[in-house]
């Protein structure tokens, strides 16, 4: 894992394109490397995010943490929280990656991937800093690794990584690849508005969901 964790704000500001654009590669590089289990490569996501962005000249910190995002089960058309969370010391739940102004993550875009019961489709994850996070979307912080930062991982998984890196700016980044463009980007309340006008489901429970729950008994 990565050991450097001197806090370290991001400095440019990034664009929707520069963000559409990365999460698009990353997410193709991920499903090619790794077909079998691309949803739970989370932190080769972070890496692979932080390595096209800085070639834009966008600087971002990877951080690890516990995330908790609403679901909705569509059997039986009922809410609920899952996401990413571990009690263990010094073992990360979920890496993702901030800029300046925006939070990006694949992780709750691939959650339908990997879940007991089957649940809706969830959105990418572009959330401006200066947004406070809603109910149906909770980020708690317990690392952050600044541009740079030196992974202390075993051998073969350095390897995997800096094939994946390299995998990951071999790839054309002219346009957006369609499986990207299965979902939509959560950029704030009003793009969760505008979902659920448009009749996504998720973005509809995640409304009620915000407007009804109580904080205090979120996860965090």
């Amino acid at each position: 894992m990565p050991t450097d964790h001197t806090p370290q704000r991001p400095r440019q500001v990034s664009t929707p394109e520069h963000i559409r654009l990365s999460m698009s590669v990353v997410d193709q590089s991920l499903r090619e490397m790794f077909p079998d289990n691309y949803w739970k490569r989370c932190m080769y996501a972070a890496f692979g995010l932080q390595l096209l962005l800085k070639e834009e000249g966008i600087a971002s910190d990877i951080v690890a943490g516990d995330v908790a995002c609403f679901v909705l089960y569509t059997q039986d058309n009922q809410p609920g929280m899952d996401g990413f969370k571990t009690e263990k010391p010094g073992v990360p739940a979920h890496f993702w990656v901030e800029t300046m102004d925006v939070i990006i993550d694949l992780g709750p875009y691939y959650l339908p991937r990997d879940t007991r019961r089957p649940i809706a489709n969830m959105p990418l994850i572009c959330w401006p800093r200066e947004v406070q996070l809603p109910n149906y979307l909770r980020y708690r912080e317990k690392a952050r690794y600044p541009p740079g930062t030196k992974l202390q991982v075993a051998d073969d998984m350095m390897e995997r990584m800096v094939r994946f890196l390299a995998h990951c700016e071999s790839r054309d980044r002219t346009t957006p690849s369609k499986a990207k463009n299965e979902s939509w980007e959560l950029k704030g309340p009003d793009s969760l508005q505008t979902a659920a006008r448009k009749g996504d489901r998720w973005a509809r429970g995640a409304q009620k969901f915000d407007s009804w729950v109580n904080p205090s008994k979120l996860p965090f």
